[in-house]
């Protein structure tokens, strides 16, 4: 990676197209939120056991699901990790899986 380029880790874009689907500020961008966060720590959990044991299609999945909703909260780091994992996956691989759930 060039030392100059900057990785978006999210989308600040997402976010203000989520708030804009609640106009009357009912806090639903704060439900989704409180919903990833509480999703995420056992969809990682998921992934790493798919990948200890070498289950691609269980990896894929799991991924597939995780990458959908990062991308959703504009999370595009995450999100595309999670792409990276499901191609794997879906590849029948689990090379350079480890590096990417490290």
């Amino acid at each position: 990676m060039n030392p100059q380029q900057t990785e978006v880790v999210l989308d600040q874009t997402a976010l203000d197209d989520l708030r804009a689907c609640d106009p009357d500020g009912s806090g639903l961008l704060a439900e989704l939120i409180d919903i990833f966060l509480a999703d995420t720590p056992p969809r990682l959990n998921a992934i790493r056991r798919a990948a200890d044991a070498a289950q691609p299609q269980a990896l894929a999945n799991e991924a597939h699901a995780l990458k959908s909703s990062a991308a959703q909260l504009g999370a595009l780091a995450l999100s595309a990790i999670c792409r990276r994992l499901e191609a794997l996956g879906r590849e029948g691989t689990l090379a350079g899986v480890p590096e990417l759930v490290a």
